[in-house]
């Protein structure tokens, strides 16, 4: 039986993660896979410890620092008191490169609460962001949105778009970019520091309250292209009741409306995008086709040979 990407980086991402601890003087017992996305996440014995290993969104995503920058954004934000779960402070959070994977490690928060209280969210969200505010480094510019439109045109150029329409994807790309422009771009003073990726399973709840992980995408850019993801986020929720929640209702009012709406269809066409890559990589070796050498390249390039 041939294994898929996946299947090899989740057997990989264990190793990894093993082997780095290991190297910072730990002795892992064993192991559990709680959450198996993009990344792996896994919890190691007996000290209670998480490590995310980057493996698909390493591929998929520009590799510009972001791994770095999202272990220094937490560790800023759980410093100021802000509603995170910070890297770990038992050993070295990383990053760490080992096989050709990245791995950080993290506080380990369970996840109390399968329903996300969406007020909580965007509150919690809006007090990261005010934190952030005063983050000593630059931030780049809509990189998640950003890393859509290459993935796009990655696709496109390998004939592997699958059910994505080239010439409606084109068309929703030239309308965000126009309404992007329109508004400064990234000199706009309008910016503001994001998370880049709010959507409710990045959030975790303790004790009542709502703490964000995953800042692999911060960035800076328009406050609605947040209120896009998290709105996305709550809309496809299978918990989630019918129509707009009185909490979007509340969170939308002091935003532009227009805008919003134009960066919920790049959210959209963001997963889009994100979801036929992942069935692009998960295909069999013999078959898969050359899509993300420019990822792999500059992965490997910054990461060195296997």
């Amino acid at each position: 039986m041939t294994l898929t990407l996946r299947d090899e980086l989740a057997e990989r991402s264990r190793r990894a993660a093993c082997h780095v601890a290991a190297g910072l003087g730990l002795k892992i017992d064993s192991t559990e896979l709680i959450a198996f996305a993009s990344n792996m996440v896994l919890l190691l014995q007996p000290y209670n410890l998480v490590a995310r290993v980057s493996g698909e969104a390493a591929v998929i995503r520009s590799e510009d620092g972001a791994r770095e920058r999202e272990i220094a954004v937490a560790q800023f934000l759980a410093n100021a008191r802000a509603p995170v779960v910070a890297p770990s402070d038992l050993i070295d959070p990383g990053p760490h490169a080992y096989d050709g994977l990245i791995v950080t490690f993290w506080d380990y928060v369970p996840d109390e609460e399968a329903r996300k209280p969406e007020t909580e969210a965007f509150e919690t969200l809006a007090h990261c962001r005010a934190s952030l505010a005063s983050f000593p480094e630059p931030l780049p510019y809509m990189r998640g949105y950003n890393d859509a439109r290459q993935l796009f045109h990655d696709l496109w150029r390998n004939d592997t778009l699958g059910a994505i329409d080239p010439g409606d994807t084109v068309r929703k790309l030239v309308e965000i970019d126009a309404m992007l422009d329109a508004g400064g771009g990234a000199s706009s003073t309008s910016n503001v520091p994001l998370h880049g990726d709010a959507h409710l399973s990045n959030m975790l709840m303790d004790a009542g309250r709502g703490l964000w992980i995953d800042w692999e995408d911060v960035c800076q850019g328009p406050v609605e292209w947040d209120y896009a993801c998290l709105i996305v986020s709550i809309r496809n929720d299978e918990m989630s009741t019918e129509g707009d929640s009185p909490a979007i209702a509340t969170a939308i009012e002091e935003i532009d409306r227009d805008v919003l709406e134009i960066l919920i269809v790049a959210r959209n066409l963001q997963f889009d995008l994100w979801d036929t890559a992942i069935e692009v990589l998960n295909r069999p070796d013999k078959i898969r086709p050359n899509i993300f050498l420019r990822g792999v390249r500059d992965l490997r390039r910054r990461l060195g040979p296997r």
